[in-house]
């Protein structure tokens, strides 16, 4: 018997954790990847409002129509849809929050006046810049010949 052992590595990319949605600062709506999968990772969403409870749905949509909104999928596991109209017609202000979001049928449903949590991005220190190290340059020797 070896004394090695095998080492399997982890998958790359975050943990999806559980489907979350996020009202960016920036008026987008900020689809988790679990979220994106539950939804059945489409490219394109309808994006529905209930007044009466203010809820806010997610539907997914094969073809692009009039009333579809583009998912723009980012490298680092970040799926987002520009929802800024959608936002100001509903006079909904919960930018910076990120919701729990579950599905109702086909919707992807998430309660904007239910729990939440602030949404923030962990950026790191910035680091100091690398040391630069210079290297010395052979001489060149001129010959002349004449």
């Amino acid at each position: 018997m070896s004394p090695f052992e095998v080492h399997a590595p982890r998958p790359s990319g975050r943990r999806s954790g559980p489907p979350k949605i996020t009202i960016t600062n920036a008026a987008r709506l900020g689809l988790s990847i679990s979220a994106w999968k539950l939804l059945g990772s489409p490219d394109h969403v309808e994006l529905l409002y209930d007044g009466e409870n203010y809820l806010v749905a997610l539907r997914k949509l094969d073809d692009p129509g009039p009333t579809s909104y583009k998912i723009h999928h980012y490298p680092k596991n970040a799926n987002q849809v520009v929802a800024e109209s959608f936002l100001k017609h509903n006079n909904i202000e919960a930018r910076g929050r990120r919701f729990p979001a579950v599905m109702q049928g086909d919707l992807l449903v998430f309660d904007i006046w239910g729990q939440s949590e602030k949404a923030s991005r962990k950026r790191r220190p910035p680091s100091s810049p690398p040391e630069r190290r210079f290297i010395e340059r052979p001489q060149l020797r001129v010959v002349n010949d004449q």
